[in-house]
């Protein structure tokens, strides 16, 4: 069986999480956007598997895989952005070829990754890349102008993002436990939490968000 077929027969049109009438337009409608919902899933998970380079029998006999992939086509289905479907398609790769997917844990990292705004995941992923960079230092007192949450400020901010927005976002990333508050003398610092530190390991956040970006301008191309 090829990569594609394996990936089709998990997230395909059999089953879905609304039992319409067929024949009804609305039940249609529901069904045109539930088989859209499922390709798009579809086509980022075989970019992904592909890039991984993980073997295209890998789900056959494996039930664990098989409940991270119902739980991956229920976001889909639920409406998760393609940004966010990427994240959690480069954490099936990357948690399997670690030899650590379980369903359990990967619903709650689809529960988590599937809520993050854009802005949420490109600030978690420049504060991870400050964190863990080559050049990453700790001052162990970070206010808004050191650390990786100083440099994450900067970086963002000359790129053309609001600090206002960099700020909202930062907050916002709290409530995923990835980003973590830091009181200083004079205000809140954010740094890199455990999670983040460890799923950051397999999920490359600035990668899933010029992935899309680069969609995006084709498709408007």
């Amino acid at each position: 069986m090829s990569l594609p077929e394996v990936v089709a027969a998990l997230i395909s049109d059999a089953g879905t999480m609304l039992d319409v009438a067929g024949s009804s337009a609305v039940g249609s409608a529901v069904a045109g956007y539930l088989r859209k919902r499922r390709k798009i899933a579809r086509d980022i998970l075989l970019e992904e598997l592909r890039a991984g380079a993980v073997d295209p029998a890998f789900v056959a006999h494996e039930d664990e895989v098989i409940g991270v992939l119902f739980h991956y086509r229920r976001a889909a289905e639920e409406g998760a952005a393609r940004v966010n479907l990427r994240l959690l398609a480069k954490a099936i790769v990357g948690e399997y070829r670690n030899g650590r997917l379980v369903a359990d844990k990967f619903m709650y990292f689809a529960n988590m990754l599937a809520e993050l705004s854009q802005d949420e995941i490109i600030v978690i992923g420049t504060m991870y890349k400050h964190a863990h960079g080559a050049a990453s230092k700790s001052s162990g007192d970070e206010d808004l102008h050191t650390g990786a949450w100083g440099a994450t400020w900067k970086e963002l901010v000359a790129s053309g993002m609001n600090g206002k927005d960099v700020l909202a976002a930062a907050n916002r990333a709290l409530r995923s436990g990835l980003l973590i508050a830091m009181s200083t003398v004079s205000m809140v610092s954010f740094e890199v939490s455990s999670l983040l530190s460890e799923i950051g390991t397999t999920i490359d956040f600035q990668d899933a968000i010029r992935r899309e970006q680069g969609h995006m301008d084709n498709k408007m191309s």
